[in-house]
């Protein structure tokens, strides 16, 4: 079983993971974080339909949840110390934004000008797994900013010092720690809409 699990996390490790900054506002409290789960859920794109998976015991998560909407940036290897301020710490103990040129978007997220390219969105739908919240969100406005490369985690994880990995590693195990149980509880006892099937298939 242990070779096994392994197998699976090599195979995860093959995948190259954009880095998305989502930020979100309610009022007078705006935060961020870096996501690597952001795929569009449909061809059309009107309306352009964007699936968003956010950890439930994240600051940015309350936020999305209260105004109903966010912003998505993709950024460069030249964001490489943005990237690392909004994957650490939490936006309660800090602002973020702080040095940043940024303002208030189409849906009331910090929009963050200097990146790739951003996108405004606005929740349509959301599904809990108590470990993490599943927003089907509308792109209502975007902009590709520059022809940059994108940032991959795999780009991004060689870039940063010992010191920052310890840092990004440390978080990553917190988490798991706390939503590992949050997931299993959830999947013992799906809500009403999903179909389990067989445990021997």
């Amino acid at each position: 079983m242990e070779r096994q699990r392994q197998g699976v996390e090599r195979v995860l490790g093959q995948i190259k993971r954009e880095l998305w900054l989502v930020t979100a506002a309610d009022q007078d409290r705006r935060g961020g974080l870096v996501a690597t789960w952001v795929s569009q859920a449909t061809l059309d794109a009107e309306p352009a339909i964007i699936v968003v998976s956010l950890a439930t015991n994240h600051f940015t998560r309350e936020l999305v949840d209260a105004s109903q909407a966010f912003s998505l940036h993709l950024i460069s290897q030249r964001h490489s110390e943005i990237a690392f301020r909004f994957a650490s710490a939490s936006g309660k103990n800090q602002d973020k934004f702080t040095g940043l040129d940024w303002k208030t978007g189409l849906t009331g997220a910090p929009r963050i000008q200097d990146v790739v390219c951003w996108m405004d969105c606005k929740v349509r739908a959301r599904l809990s797994t108590q470990d993490r919240v599943y927003y089907w969100a509308e792109g209502v406005a975007g902009e590709v900013v520059t022809d940059e490369p994108v940032l991959t985690d795999s780009d991004w994880f060689p870039m940063l010092t010992p010191e920052q990995l310890a840092a990004i590693s440390g978080d990553r195990q917190r988490d798991i720690k706390l939503q590992r149980p949050q997931l299993r509880n959830w999947m013992e006892n799906l809500p009403e809409g999903l179909e389990p099937v067989r445990k021997d298939s």
